[in-house]
């Protein structure tokens, strides 16, 4: 289902549980921004290729990187590690 509308609070809500569940880190370049400002969320698959807005297909990354990205595929994350999670052990 396509949800994507930045004035929509649906997406609004998508997109901050996307940035929490990426720990607010960009999934290609590992930049950390707590306050999430300098990140989108990108789609795995483009929707311009029939990507959906489900939380599978949609990750946190920076602008820089969405930038030169493009609508490209991106790599696929197979997992969500973050290695900051090791200091909470």
């Amino acid at each position: 289902m396509r949800i994507h509308n930045n004035d929509t609070y649906a997406w609004k809500q998508t997109r901050l549980r996307i940035l929490n569940r990426d720990d607010y880190t960009c999934q290609l370049c590992g930049t950390v921004d707590e306050t999430g400002k300098s990140f989108d969320i990108d789609h795995i698959v483009p929707a311009s290729a029939g990507g959906e807005d489900d939380d599978d297909n949609l990750r946190t990354i920076c602008n820089k990187a969405n930038r030169s990205k493009g609508a490209k595929t991106g790599p696929v994350r197979t997992t969500w590690f973050n290695p900051r999670w090791l200091d909470q052990i």
